[in-house]
C-alpha cells in the first residue's frame, strides 16, 4: 500500500512544501522548495527552514517495532521495509511470480540478500554458481556482489519475500 503524504506551510506569504517526485516509488532525498509570494517574504525564509529542521530533529530518527500484514492477493512486487529510517538498512519486498516469470537477473551489489520462499517451486539461478532449487519453506542466501535470478519453475505461483541489508566489510 502506497501511503501520500504532503505537507504546506504558509508563513506571511511564503509556501514550503516537499517536491511531488514524478515517480513515487523511487526513494530520494527530500528538498523542500520554497516560492517566495512577497518581497518583504524572503527575510522569513531562513527562519522557516530553521523552524523546519528543528521540528525534523525533534522527531525520533531510529526505526521502531512493526508487523507488516502481507496481502495474500496480491500479485507483482510489494514493497514491505523500505529502508532508512524506517529501518537500519534493511529493505524487504513480497514477490508474486507466476508460472515461468523470472524477476530477472540482478546483483546484489553491496547487500546480503536473503529469500523466504512462502509458497511454491522455483529456481535461484548464481552467476558462476549452482542452480539452487526453492520450494515454500526453503530459504536462499546471497552474498554481497552475486548476480542471480529467480524463476517459478512450477504451475502456481511462487510467493516469497526478500530481505536485502547492507553489507559491513
Amino acid at each position: 500500500m502506497l501511503v501520500r503524504v504532503c505537507v504546506r506551510v504558509v508563513v506571511l506569504g511564503v509556501v514550503v512544501r516537499p517536491p511531488v517526485p514524478a515517480d513515487p516509488c523511487k526513494e530520494e532525498a527530500s528538498v523542500f522548495r520554497m516560492q517566495r509570494r512577497s518581497p518583504a517574504a524572503g527575510a522569513l525564509i531562513p527562519l522557516v527552514a530553521a523552524l523546519v529542521g528543528a521540528t525534523a530533529l525533534a522527531a525520533p530518527r531510529h526505526p521502531v517495532s512493526v508487523v507488516v500484514q502481507l496481502d495474500g492477493a496480491a500479485s507483482g512486487y510489494t514493497p514491505v521495509l523500505t529502508g532508512p529510517p524506517a529501518t537500519v538498512t534493511m529493505r524487504s519486498g513480497y514477490v508474486v511470480l507466476g508460472p515461468g516469470r523470472s524477476v530477472g537477473r540482478h546483483s546484489t551489489e553491496r547487500y546480503e540478500e536473503a529469500i523466504v520462499v512462502l509458497e511454491g517451486t522455483g529456481r535461484l539461478t548464481v552467476r558462476g554458481g549452482p542452480d539452487l532449487a526453492l520450494r515454500g519453506g526453503s530459504v536462499a542466501y546471497s552474498p554481497p556482489n552475486t548476480v542471480h535470478d529467480v524463476t517459478n519453475t512450477g504451475s502456481t505461483p511462487l510467493r516469497y519475500v526478500y530481505v536485502v541489508a547492507k553489507a559491513r566489510r
